[in-house]
């Protein structure tokens, strides 16, 4: 036994030698052989951590460094190690608590150099892993759109210091930009807890609350927030955005939350210059140019505008670009970030561009410039499916699916407001077996799943044998939306009825794996998804939407409307669901429907449309400019 001892010695001594040698691979073998002699050594286990540690594998030698501590965990050098790996991997808790628990400790090992000189020091390795900026860095790749490196920072950021009130907001804003609400509400309840949170997290708190569907907290924020700061824009924006994406808005308290909008900030206009003769010019300006936001089906539009004729000036609002971003970019004669611009300035730049209009899709959206809008910088300006307020004082009218409206709701001119790119492909129109189970798809956000509608589905369920319910987990925001919502549809009784489609964090893959997975799609609204009507009906799934309340909730609507399936858009969900029930009792109606999704889709893609379309718009604009602004006033 004593000479099992001394040999185990050796080949330890052996290994640290090949460790300073920088071979950690032979050091590897010689441990192998202490431990087949002596199984479960502790000195050897935390040899062979130091060996992973040089090959980089700092998670395997935290994990055997862990083993010989558990083991020994009286001996310093144990402790010590952890403290260190524990900092190299930037885990400061960690280090802090380890690093203290050796200096504690009075065991020493039996083998001398466990802690080599390559390794480095307790203390060094805390300093080195000084995260200050850490925040800072999480700020900038928040900016440049790189949301998920970014909260990796942020939260480095907090774990340097738990009341880092910076790190707490931008993982707060980093988790909701990445779709995931539950997770966004703990970092803000976080702020809170260390007495850190102001009236505007309040508000981006409401926020949150609104988007999982408790509707009455949120509002209770936004009026606590406004309490607080009733001159803040944003503020009352936030309110008014999630006015309008209640299950039944209330037309009215919207109206009235934009009119006091309106009352309290709208600035001092400028005199405009008169427009830039020969052309006309109109300017868009929105926070949501980029993939995802419905732009899909709004860009080719503004690619095709009249040459010569017309120019497009674009004013991206945008938190970070894309593709998308970057293929408008380059269509368009004229593209201004107005990012991190103040109001007032990008007012001054629209204006001097002397636009003929200027174009808002946005309206209160999260990344809207309302401000920008309300100082006029353009003789006309239009909302396109943005605010409700027809009498409001901010547009002089509205580009809806019926065409281009004033004021006075009678200058109405048909135009249509969407338009595919021509490369969009159209896929074959969809055969479903009279058998086989019929896959009815949502892909809604938390506050989406109203009792109504989940009551509506439970009746819906309950007449329809075969027919399962797929919902797309991403959009509720991953497995904690998925836990919030399957009570709720156990209460209703048919969770037994209920299929996810696959859960990813690529956005692109989660709407192509919730397309495969169904054979109809509702679109109840409110804050409809265009991105995903037109993604369905370019796979010519038939889609049934509802369309009432203000402008964003009415866009499947027009899509549906634009393709002349106008037989797929209902003002009641209950008249929705009466043709969902027709569609998923006969295949041969499902049939047909996507046989005739495909013909118009197939018409609609031509470039000849496009550029139809296109003519059509901005004509439209150009007449209503004329004399439709003035009808509107009258």
């Amino acid at each position: 036994m004593s000479a099992d001892r001394e040999r185990v010695k050796a080949l330890l001594k052996q290994a640290l030698d090949s460790l300073e040698a920088e071979e950690p691979e032979a050091a590897v073998d010689a441990t192998g052989e202490a431990l087949a002699l002596s199984p479960g050594n502790a000195e050897a286990v935390h040899v062979l951590g130091l060996a992973a540690v040089q090959m980089n594998e700092f998670l395997r030698a935290e994990e055997l460094l862990r083993i010989a501590h558990d083991s020994s965990p009286a001996v310093m050098e144990h402790a010590e190690a952890l403290a260190i790996v524990s900092a190299k991997l930037g885990r400061l808790n960690d280090a802090l608590f380890f690093g203290k628990l050796a200096a504690s400790l009075l065991g020493r090992a039996a083998l001398p150099g466990l802690i080599p000189e390559w390794l480095g020091t307790f203390e060094n390795s805390v300093l080195s892993m000084d995260r200050r900026h850490a925040v800072e860095e999480a700020q900038v790749l928040y900016q440049q759109g790189r949301f998920s490196d970014a909260l990796g920072k942020f939260r480095e950021g907090i774990e340097a210091g738990t009341n880092n009130v910076r790190g707490w907001r931008g993982a707060r804003d980093s988790l909701l930009r990445l779709g995931k609400p539950f997770d966004a509400l703990l970092a803000g309840q976080a702020l809170s807890s260390i007495g850190k949170a102001d009236a505007e997290d309040m508000s981006v708190v409401g926020a949150i609350l609104t988007r999982i569907g408790r509707f009455e907290e949120g509002q209770a924020c936004h009026v606590h927030a406004l309490e607080a700061l009733p001159s803040d824009a944003a503020v009352r924006s936030a309110m008014i955005r999630d006015l309008a994406v209640q299950p039944d808005p209330n037309v009215d308290e919207i109206k009235k939350a934009e009119r006091l909008w309106e009352i309290s900030f709208t600035a001092e206009k400028e005199a405009i210059s008169s427009p830039t003769p020969g052309v006309f010019k109109i300017g868009v300006i929105s926070g949501r140019l980029r993939s995802g936001q419905g732009i899909e089906m709004i860009w080719p539009v503004l690619a095709h505008a009249p040459k010569g004729s017309v120019e497009i000036c674009v004013y991206s609002n945008n938190p970070a670009d894309d593709t998308l971003a970057r293929r408008i970019r380059g269509a368009v004669a004229n593209w201004t970030d107005i990012r991190g611009i103040d109001d007032r300035t990008a007012a001054r730049i629209i204006r001097n561009d002397r636009l003929s209009a200027l174009l808002d899709l946005d309206g209160h959206d999260v990344d809207g410039r309302p401000g920008v809008v309300a100082a006029r910088p353009a003789p006309l300006i239009l909302s396109w499916f943005g605010e409700m307020d027809e009498q409001a004082g901010l547009y002089d009218g509205f580009i809806t699916a019926n065409g281009i409206c004033g004021k006075a709701g009678n200058a109405a001119r048909p135009t249509p407001c969407f338009s595919p790119s021509p490369d969009t492909i159209v896929m074959p129109a969809r055969q479903v077996p009279q058998s086989s189970p019929f896959r009815v798809g949502l892909r809604a956000a938390p506050r989406k799943y109203s009792d109504t509608l989940l009551k509506a589905l439970a009746e819906f369920c309950g007449r329809q044998d075969r027919v399962r319910i797929v919902v797309e987990p991403n959009v509720l925001g991953g497995v904690p939306g998925a836990d919030d919502l399957e009570p709720r549809i156990q209460k209703h009784g048919f969770l037994d009825r209920l299929d996810y489609s696959p859960l990813t964090d690529d956005p692109v893959l989660a709407v192509e794996g919730f397309a495969d997975a169904v054979d109809l799609v509702l679109e109840p609204g409110p804050d409809q998804d265009a991105t995903l009507v037109w993604e369905m009906l370019s796979r010519s799934c038939p889609v049934l939407a509802t369309g009432a309340g203000p402008g964003k909730n009415r866009v499947a609507s027009a899509i549906l409307t634009g393709l002349e399936l106008q037989d797929s858009t209902f003002e009641s969900l209950s008249d929705l669901m009466r043709t969902a029930a027709t569609i998923a009792d006969d295949a041969d109606i499902h049939n047909a429907y996507s046989k005739r999704i495909r013909e118009r889709m197939e018409k609609a893609v031509q470039v000849n449309r496009v550029i139809a379309d296109a003519d059509n718009f901005f004509a439209a604009i150009q007449d209503f400019a004329l004399n439709g602004a003035a009808d509107g006033q009258a």
